[in-house]
Order: structure tokens, then C-alpha cells, then sequence
């Protein structure tokens, strides 16, 4: 999997028994280098797991070649993807399964934590429903081991109603980071994000990369803006991993970003005036 995620990515491989092995970013669109899957297999290679960071799709394409010639799973991480699409095809749709987060800051959120998983398996999807219900199907029927993963009614309810909103959020999101890009577009210390043509971004986060990030960042705050940094440490580098004994030359490219990167506002409602404000106070730092 990539090296650049949330960390809930990696430790569902690790609790899962499995051994984590990370993979560096594309410099352009922050997710995993399909250049550099190959020379990680191994014979005891099972899965990748790619992840549509920030709303950007992987190039399931050359997942999908690379998944096939090895006899791979796929399992797409789409926490922050929602209705994302990769050459005309939403995302959780064109590998074995599909992971969705509803916490309540993504692009789908409950007002709560939630989550689901997708597949066209059939009896993929009627495994994973009984997993999801400690080994039921049936009420008092276990027919094996699981767990409490029930998403609750009135989260259900909330995402119910949110759902006939979604095409119209995303396509606001869409606009608001083309106005945002439009506004920033040959600045010299900044590059604005940079989509794959093969692929709608839905922008779950808008991400630049500048320099002297940190002070930018302290610019905006005292200016009344938020901003994050989405991550700041890579996955290969933090605590948990440090057995792996990586350094920072076997990640080039997330090394050199997790630097720089910056998440600006962005929301549906985040206005033209509000978009010119955020990147005048931009311009007035540099």
C-alpha cells in the first residue's frame, strides 16, 4: 500500500496478520507509484491496497494489470473518495472490494463514525455482512466468528438524506478548487494540485505544496484561516513502524511533500470572495 495515508490504511494489515509494505507516492497526484508496486511483490504478496487520497483515484488501470498478472486482490481504501471515478468508473467498483468512511468530516459523513464496504462478489458481499455481525445472518445463527461492525439506525438515516445531496456537493467542490487553482495558477512558490486525466477528482481536500510551509501556515492563523497538514509525518516514518527500520532515501518523493504540503478550506459553501480572501493573504505572505 501507499506510503501516504491515514494510518487506519496499514494497520488493518498488520491486525490482520499480515506484513505492512509501503510504497512511495507519485509526486504529482500524492498516490501510490504503480511505476514501483512490481519490485515490492514477492511470492507471499496477497493484496494491494490502493488508496484515492484527498478524493484523487489511483490509476486503477495499471492496478488492475498488475493485480492480474500476479494474481492479486485488490481492496480500494475510498475513505475520502466518494463517487470518485477512474476512466469513467466509480472507485470501489473496479477492484475486488471498496472501503468508504462516513466520518463526519468527509465528503459523505454521519454524525458519527461509520463506514461500509462494497463489492459485486456475491458471496464476498454475504461474508462480509455476516463478519460485520458476529457470524449472523440469521439472529442467533453464527455460523462463524465476527464482529460488532452494525452501522447504527440513525447514522443510516442521516446518510440516507445526505445521499440525494452528494452529486451536487461534489460538483461544488469540484468548482470551488477550479476557482482556487484559477487564483493560484503560476504563482511561483506554490503548486496547486494536479489531476490525472483519467480521473474526476472529487476533492475531499484541496492540497498545495509550498515553500516555507510552516510559516505560511502560522500566516494563515493569525489571519483567522484554518489549514492542516494531511499527513505530517509518512506512515514508514511514524513510531509504529519504525521496526521496518526504513529511511528516508526509500521514500523520495512523500518525504520531500509531507514538507510542503498544505490543505487549504474547502468545503461546498466556501465562497468566491472567501476563496479570493484565503489567497490574498496567500499572495500578501509571499
Amino acid at each position: 500500500t501507499t506510503a501516504h495515508s491515514w494510518i487506519s490504511t496499514s494497520e488493518t494489515i498488520t491486525q490482520a496478520g499480515a506484513k505492512v509494505v509501503f510504497v512511495d507516492i507519485d509526486k504529482d497526484y500524492y498516490t501510490i507509484n504503480t511505476n514501483l508496486i512490481e519490485e515490492k511483490i514477492t511470492e507471499r504478496t496477497k493484496a494491494i491496497i490502493p488508496v484515492h487520497i484527498y478524493g484523487q483515484p489511483v490509476n486503477m488501470t495499471e492496478i488492475r494489470r498488475i493485480a492480474n498478472k500476479y494474481n492479486l486482490k485488490v481492496i480500494e481504501d475510498c475513505a475520502q473518495a466518494h463517487f470518485a471515478e477512474w476512466d469513467n468508473k466509480y472507485v470501489g467498483n473496479i477492484g475486488d472490494a471498496g472501503t468508504f468512511s462516513f466520518f463526519p468530516g468527509k465528503n459523505l459523513g454521519a454524525y458519527g463514525d461509520g463506514g461500509c464496504i462494497v463489492t459485486n462478489n456475491d458471496a464476498l458481499a454475504e461474508k462480509m455482512r455476516m463478519f460485520a455481525n458476529h457470524g449472523a445472518l440469521i439472529k442467533h445463527e453464527h455460523h462463524i466468528e465476527g464482529i460488532n461492525s452494525r452501522l447504527d439506525g440513525l447514522q443510516a438515516a442521516i446518510l440516507s438524506v445526505k445521499l440525494k445531496y452528494i452529486s451536487q456537493w461534489t460538483a461544488l467542490r469540484i468548482d470551488r478548487a477550479t476557482y482556487y487553482s484559477a487564483l493560484l495558477n503560476g504563482h511561483p512558490d506554490i503548486m496547486t494540485p494536479v489531476i490525472h486525466s483519467s480521473s474526476k477528482h472529487v476533492f475531499h481536500l484541496y492540497v498545495v505544496q509550498v515553500k516555507n510551509r510552516d510559516e505560511l501556515q502560522h500566516h494563515l492563523k493569525n489571519n483567522g484561516i484554518a489549514s492542516a497538514i494531511h499527513y505530517p509525518v509518512p506512515l514508514p516514518f511514524m513510531k509504529a513502524y519504525e521496526y521496518l527500520e526504513y529511511s528516508p532515501d526509500d521514500f523520495p518523493n512523500i518525504y520531500a511533500a509531507h514538507q510542503k504540503i498544505l490543505s487549504l478550506p474547502m468545503f461546498p459553501e466556501l465562497s468566491d470572495d472567501q476563496i479570493e480572501c484565503i489567497v490574498d493573504i496567500i499572495n500578501d505572505f509571499h
